[in-house]
């Protein structure tokens, strides 16, 4: 109960702090929106929300872990800013600068998921979930890296869109077609991914714009395509 009231808390207060920023922008005030936006990206982090591009995912979530444990209602916050700071970016036309910002809050979030412990996967996907959103929106049209894709192959089936994780399957293996090891790896969450499905009722798989009959013939396909590479 403690931490689901931190983390409502949390967003609350980085509700507030998008719609001081949103108020700037819509009144044509960028410099008053990047000044809010660098106060808060301080307070959450002690860094200017530009430096945090040069990291990894990873190494952004070990500067919000304490005694062990990530700190999710800041790295949501961080992420949310990242965001915030590429559409800054982007309105200033520096594309290349809120593409960087785009991919790292959404690395962020899914590296935020990706090590979650099981009981509190379902809680922090609710919260996270709004965010991934909005950087899939803003990253339309553009190109995302296999990495990225392989993590958004999980996520989608981890909230049931598995229509829109087999969509994210078949783009990942179309990425690393002349890697022959990624192309395996693939191929065998492939494998994975269509067997879990079986087990799933129909309703569930109507729910996801899936179908049985489509979870079998993706299972026989990946299944053809890993027995050709051996």
């Amino acid at each position: 109960m403690f931490r689901r009231d931190y983390l409502m808390q949390q967003i609350e207060q980085l509700t507030l702090v998008l719609h001081r920023i949103l108020v700037h922008k819509e009144q044509q005030q960028p410099g008053k929106a990047q000044e809010l936006l660098e106060e808060a990206c301080r307070h959450v982090l002690g860094m200017n929300p530009r430096a945090l591009a040069a990291l990894s995912g990873r190494d952004i979530l070990q500067l919000l872990t304490y005694n062990g444990t990530v700190d999710h209602g800041r790295a949501v916050a961080v992420a949310a800013l990242l965001l915030e700071q590429g559409a800054l970016d982007e309105a200033q036309g520096e594309t290349s600068a809120a593409y960087a910002l785009y991919l790292k809050a959404l690395e962020v979030l899914l590296e935020l998921l990706d090590g979650a412990a099981t009981d509190e996967a379902a809680e922090l996907r609710e919260w996270a979930s709004p965010q991934i959103g909005k950087a899939l929106e803003l990253l339309k049209g553009k190109f995302l890296p296999a990495g990225l894709k392989m993590r958004l192959f999980a996520y989608w089936e981890a909230v049931g869109q598995y229509a829109k994780a087999e969509d994210m399957l078949s783009w990942w293996l179309e990425d690393v077609q002349r890697d022959p090891a990624a192309v395996a790896q693939a191929l065998r969450e492939g494998v994975a991914f269509y067997e879990r499905l079986r087990e799933r009722p129909e309703s569930e798989l109507a729910a996801g714009r899936f179908s049985a009959a489509e979870v079998e013939e993706g299972l026989a396909w990946c299944r053809s395509q890993s027995a050709g590479d051996e």
